[in-house]
């Protein structure tokens, strides 16, 4: 003689499973947001995905391609250190 639903799994047939379940799907659903926000931000070379150029490297940058002097690039810096100085 059988007692309960005759499959072993108690709680009508089911168990936990639906706990499982919506941690499967939870975990999917984080996974796929993830991948999309990494596809899709803007992340600089260093690895922060922050915008770390300063000021001075845009000098130099400038200086690099020819866009200003030597002469405009010592005046500019000068007073970009000069600027960030505390008085």
């Amino acid at each position: 003689m059988m007692h309960g639903t005759g499959f072993g799994m108690g709680f009508g047939g089911f168990g936990l499973g639906w706990v499982f379940m919506i941690i499967f799907w939870g975990v999917i659903i984080l996974v796929t947001v993830y991948l999309i926000k990494a596809v899709f931000t803007d992340k600089k070379s260093d690895g922060t995905g922050k915008d770390s150029e300063t000021a001075e490297d845009i000098l130099k940058r400038r200086l690099a391609s020819g866009e200003i002097s030597n002469e405009e690039y010592e005046e500019k810096l000068k007073v970009l250190r000069g600027s960030f100085k505390k008085t």
